[in-house]
């Protein structure tokens, strides 16, 4: 290092390997040079690791913050005097609050099967023939939830109508068709825990109901898509013949051509019994404006559909078939 570097590049290393002296010098400088670096880059790691750690405590804190607020404590007493004699009784009550770490439905509709969402929203409609099963709404969309043998006693505690509006949490699922591997299936949740009913008799959402599809559309619609999960409004011929058919036509004219023994496209309406479609009684066989979501709950070739309400532009009826 004291030579001057022409005069160092002369002289020959003793220990056998027949590098110079500056060679040397450039190796050791190399060397200092990348320790250095890599102490740079290792600092910055170690800062990066820093302040992701601090990230995530400051959002423990916040769950944890949001979790204390949630749950409030208050102490009931009560004297009771007898004869002379009094007793006091005590007991400690927590309120939840049960919103807690909801979300909206379009949050379910987007979620993977096998997730577990938690919901708020509005009950719209029953899954005809589906016991203790209902549509959500809200602001932001509609899905259907499904009591199944899993969670058969998930509602035994509640009573559950139409406009209420509920916390629920469920397992994201599809209800798929074996037979086609490309149908996307019934999109539903399967209720695993009912928090309850925080309000009652609100007005029930339809939102970003369709109204620009015919009934072409609808009867043929793309199953490779999300069928299930929309709302779709539509002038229609509703048939029943009170006892087992219930079905849409495209209208009156088409029914009348299905009499005439043409080959005329009509869709079913998912239902067990008459009983279930009773809501409808002053529309049979009429022309009705009919709201409703395209459903397959038992894997047919084709969808069918659950009316949520219908009207003549006169009367309204709705579905509130019973949930208890």
């Amino acid at each position: 290092p004291f030579l001057p570097r022409t005069l160092s590049s002369l002289i020959v290393l003793s220990d056998g390997s027949g590098s110079t002296l500056d060679a040397k010098v450039k190796t050791m400088e190399s060397n200092i040079s990348t320790a250095a670096s890599k102490a740079e880059t290792a600092t910055s790691t170690a800062n990066t690791a820093k302040s992701t750690a601090d990230t995530a405590l400051s959002t423990a804190n916040t769950a944890k913050t949001s979790a204390d607020a949630a749950v409030k404590t208050a102490t009931l007493s009560r004297k009771v005097s007898y004869k002379g004699q009094s007793q006091t009784y005590t007991k400690d009550i927590s309120f939840v609050d049960i919103t807690a770490g909801a979300q909206s439905v379009s949050v379910a509709n987007n979620a993977a099967d096998g997730d577990t969402v938690k919901i708020r929203g509005i009950v719209a409609a029953s899954i005809l023939n589906k016991q203790k099963s209902f549509y959500v709404t809200d602001d932001n969309g509609v899905i259907a939830c499904l009591v199944d043998k899993a969670h058969s006693t998930v509602l035994n505690d509640f009573i559950i109508n139409s406009g209420d509006e509920v916390v629920l949490e469920g397992i994201k699922r599809h209800k798929v068709n074996g037979k086609d591997a490309t149908d996307k299936g019934q999109a539903y949740l399967e209720i695993s825990k009912f928090y309850g009913v925080i309000s009652c008799d609100n007005t029930i959402k339809n939102p970003n109901v369709i109204t620009n599809k015919t009934f072409a559309d609808l009867h043929d619609i793309d199953r490779t898509a999300e069928y299930s999960r929309q709302l779709y409004s539509l002038n229609v011929y509703y048939y029943t013949d009170r006892k087992n058919a219930a079905c849409i036509y495209e209208s009156k004219a088409a029914y009348d051509r299905k009499q005439n023994g043409e080959d005329v496209d009509y869709i079913n309406i998912y239902k067990g019994g008459y009983g279930q479609v009773a809501f409808l009684k002053d529309f049979e066989n009429k022309e009705v404006t009919m709201t409703f979501a395209l459903c397959n709950w038992n894997n047919k070739s084709s969808a069918a559909i659950c009316p949520f309400s219908a009207t003549d532009g006169t009367k309204t009826a709705y579905n509130t078939f019973s949930y208890k």
